[in-house]
Parts: C-alpha cells; structure tokens; sequence
C-alpha cells in the first residue's frame, strides 16, 4: 500500500473547472491529411462519407484543437475535440462529461449510458449523452478520458437514427482510436492521496477520511487492470463507493461516533437506497453492476420523507494520478 500512494497533507484548493477553457479560436488553412501535432492523430479530408469542413485550434500552442466533419447535404454534423488534461483526479471524467452535457441537460428525453473503449495495449472509459429534438433530430455528445488527453465527439443530425448513429460513431472511434491518446504520455501508476486540512476538524475525521480513500485505492488495485488505470483514476465504479462508504461507518462506530454523519449514513443503508443514494449524488454517471436492481420511484418517495445532508461530492480528499 506504501508504494501504491504518497499521502501529503497539504491546504490545497483543486480546480475542477472545465479543463479546456476557450479563450482563443484559430482557423488551421490545410490540405489532405491534417495531423495533430501532439498526439500524431490523423484527421483525413474525408471520414465516413462526411467532408472536413474546418479545423480549428483553441489554444496558442495548437493542442486544444476542434476537427468538423459533415454529409454533402448537411444534414450530419460531428465535432471531435482533443484537447489536453495532465492530472487524472477522482471525477474527472464525471466532471467533464456534465459540463459538456450543460447544454442538454433541459431536455426530458436525455439518454445517458457508459461507454468502454478496448484498445491494443489501454482501456479507456467514456460516456455518452443523447437527446431527440425536433423533427427527429439528434444530438449526441461523447467523451472518453486518455490519460493526459480527453476526445469528445458531438454530432447533430436530423436524417440518421439511433442504430445509424452508433454505427458510424463507432467507425469514427475506432479511426480516431482513445486508446493511442493515453499512450502518448503515461500517467503515474501511484497515486497521489491529499487531504483539505480545512475540512478535517478532527483525529476521527481524519481516519475515516483515510479508510474512506485506502479502501477506493484497494478495490482499484484488486479490481481494475493497470491498463485502465493508465486512462484515469476510474472512479466511475459503483462497487468502489459502496466498500469506501461501508468502511467510514465501520471506522466511525469503532470509534463509538455519536454525530449526524453516521447517523445518516445508517439511515440511507438501513432503508436499502445505498446504491440509488450514490448514483442520485452522482447524477447517474456511474457503471452500474448488471445484477443490482435499482427502484428509483420508492427510493424518490423515501428521499421526500428523510431530508439528508450528506454530500459526496463534498470530499475531504483527492485521489490524482499525475
């Protein structure tokens, strides 16, 4: 475990901003193939019978780059965004794909599901947003984590339907490959464990803090391969939170914790609703085991009876691979 993290005890504040803030917008004059300096990924003047229309860089240094493609008709338009990310901190991808999805989150008819990449040599987790609009229209936005790099694809069409869609997305996924981005530059296998020194009040805070994080780090160890890990901290797992969350309440009942956290905490897993609570505090960005059943309609009923104030979003730690 020693090699597996380095605990700092640090006042650190961690931007978990959008990673790829655009402030510039420069127009790439090109012919024929269009090669992206920094990850070597290749962007032909044709792909998937759709046409390069522009090529654009959004930062000064042209790592942050826009590649668009569409049909003859215009009718299907896709965007793909590689864009760089250096630290792999626990919710990242979750992040980035919520404020990509900003946009659709309106809409009643959004779809949501998990995406896995398998490549040569990485794996790369990703995820995906649709939603039907007008006249049958869709617009579907995905995003995969590459270890320092992330893609997404957004596509808007008003003439392919959802097995047309998935086809030729996977086409152009497997071209563009996410894999070959994590390969570009490695991330560290250890990870890096810091504490918000401003939210642990106490020695019992501290060590359910601990525990909460060791045993995230141990069930990675025991449950993910390496080569996923390359792609990022995969904290989407449901399992994960389930034993981290399990541990705080043994830790804090052997300390004989009296406070509303355990009692809240008890509350929730008592009711059955622990694995509905996670992934409504997750917003449902989450992979979910096949075998579990969930009943979200109860679970609203009893959300409206027991008024919690826990939030997990509200971490007292960072897990990163840099």
């Amino acid at each position: 475990m020693r090699r597996l993290i380095t605990i700092l005890f640090l006042i650190f504040i961690f931007n978990f901003g959008n990673s790829q803030e655009t402030k510039i917008s420069i127009k790439i004059n090109t012919t024929g193939e269009y090669i992206h300096k920094a990850t070597k990924s290749k962007f032909p003047e044709k792909l998937e019978n759709l046409n390069r229309v522009e090529v654009l860089s959004l930062d000064n240094k042209e790592k942050n780059i826009v590649v668009s493609y569409a049909s003859e008709n215009n009718k299907t338009n896709i965007s793909i965004n590689i864009y760089p990310s250096e630290s792999a901190y626990e919710g990242r991808l979750r992040e980035e794909y919520l404020n990509s999805i900003k946009s659709l989150l309106n809409k009643t008819q959004l779809e949501q599901k998990y995406i896995k990449y398998q490549g040569d040599k990485f794996i790369c987790n990703g995820f995906k947003g649709m939603v039907l609009g007008e006249n049958n229209s869709f617009t579907e936005i995905l995003i995969f984590e590459c270890g320092t790099w992330f893609l997404k694809l957004q596509l808007e069409t008003n003439e392919l339907d959802k097995t047309q869609i998935d086809e030729l997305l996977s086409k152009i996924i497997k071209f563009i490959d996410p894999s070959k981005l994590t390969g570009v530059k490695k991330l560290n296998k250890e990870a890096d464990l810091t504490f918000d020194q401003n939210k642990i009040k106490d020695d019992i805070t501290l060590e359910y803090s601990m525990g909460s994080a060791f045993k995230k780090l141990e069930w990675v160890k025991n449950n993910i391969p390496e080569n996923e890990c390359a792609s990022g901290f995969p904290d989407l797992y449901l399992d994960m939170h389930i034993v981290s969350l399990t541990e705080v309440v043994n830790i804090l009942e052997k300390n004989k914790s009296t406070g509303q956290y355990l009692k809240e905490l008890n509350l929730i897993i008592n009711s059955g609703f622990l694995n509905e609570f996670i992934l409504d505090q997750y917003q449902m960005v989450m992979i979910i085991p096949e075998n579990i059943k969930l009943d979200f309609e109860r679970y609203k009923l009893w959300k409206e009876k027991n008024n919690t104030e826990i939030n997990l979003n509200d971490k007292k730690y960072n897990i990163t691979y840099n």
